[in-house]
Formats: C-alpha cells, structure tokens, sequence
C-alpha cells in the first residue's frame, strides 16, 4: 500500500466513524446531550456497589450495562441505532455468561435456595440423620430435608 492508498484508508475509516458516531449518538447522550454520560452512569453505579472493574466479572458488568442502557435509551427516547431485539439478545447472552463465570468460580456462596445440598444425610450419634443443613435439629428418616427452615 502506498501513501496514497493508506491516506484514503484512512479517510474512509475516518467517515465511516463519523457515520456510526452520528447514528449512535444519541443512545450515547441521553436527553441531556452529554456524549460521556453512559460512561459516568456505568462509573457511578459500579463504583456505588465497590465493583473492581479489573475482574472478568466487573468488566462483565461494563459490557451488560451497556447493553441495558441501550435499551433503556429506546424505551424512553425511542432510539434505535440497531434493532431493539437484538439488544435484549445481547443483554440475555451477558447474563448467560455472566452466569457461567459464577458458576465456574464457585461464587454462589451460601447455596440459593434452589440447589440442592451435595451432602448426603449421614447417621448422627444421637439416632437421628442429618441432612447437612446448618441448624438442623435432625431427622427421623434420612430422606427428610429441612432446607434450613428451623
């Protein structure tokens, strides 16, 4: 490529950012017409629950958020830089892969309420099973399972 060639690279580059620049610009703004206030919002609200956005789950959470104020931006200003189905695809396939960095570092810690226990009830000293649960008084059968409602 010589000179010539890369300068109108360039230039093409350069009016097709202006291009997307202009179309999404008003998802960026808001009402307000402030083209930073998406990045102040995902900065403020990060930084209100003290998440260290140096993680894969804090960086998740600037590329979710995006997708959310995008939608949010055509719920209520009615823009629509790309169709507003494909954002709640995004914003779906963020949470799938937000739940799968939970789950691969194991930190849905305690248990929520829909999983089970993985200890099996064990024969207490007193006659009585337990079921693995904190604060169980114990049961008769083994198959019982209080789910810590005591």
């Amino acid at each position: 490529m010589n000179k010539q060639e890369f300068e109108d690279a360039r230039l093409e580059l350069g009016i097709a950012c202006n291009q997307v620049l202009e179309a999404k610009g008003k998802d960026y703004a808001g009402e307000g017409g402030d083209r930073f206030a998406n990045f102040k919002l995902s900065a403020e609200l990060l930084a209100n629950f003290h998440i260290d956005m140096g993680t894969p789950l804090g960086t998740w959470a600037v590329y979710y958020l995006k997708h959310v104020f995008a939608i949010l931006a055509w719920i209520g200003q009615k823009s629509e830089s790309e169709p507003i189905k494909g954002r709640f695809v995004d914003a779906r396939n963020y949470i799938d892969l937000g739940w799968g960095m939970v789950k691969e570092q194991d930190i849905n810690k305690p248990k929520v309420p829909w999983e089970e226990t993985t200890k099996k009830p064990s024969l207490r000293t007193d006659g009585l099973f337990d079921c693995g649960v904190d604060r169980c008084a114990g049961h008769i059968q083994p198959t019982q399972h209080c789910m810590g409602e005591l």
